[in-house]
């Protein structure tokens, strides 16, 4: 699970670094007319959906995995807790 969490935060470094970086060519592109730089621009910026799209799906899986998690623990610590009281 961690490892997921940490891909899913390298995911989110790269997102922002993708639309910072097409957002300040595609400024530069539009200021000089460049229409090759501008297209290089809005590549990046489809990639950086492409990346939003997979943090979105890595998120709810995280928090479905999760979810099953705290189920499981709150079972087994209930089941602790009804022995130890059938115990005394």
């Amino acid at each position: 699970m961690e490892k997921l969490k940490k891909n899913e935060t390298a995911k989110r470094k790269t997102e922002e670094k993708l639309i910072s970086e097409a957002t300040k060519r595609l400024k530069k592109a539009i200021e000089i007319g460049d229409l090759t730089e501008a297209t290089v621009a809005h590549s990046m910026l489809e990639g950086a959906k492409k990346v939003r799209g997979e943090i979105k799906t890595t998120s709810g899986h995280l928090s479905t995995v999760q979810k099953s998690v705290d189920k499981r623990k709150s079972s087994v610590i209930y089941r602790v807790i009804s022995k130890l009281k059938q115990k005394k």
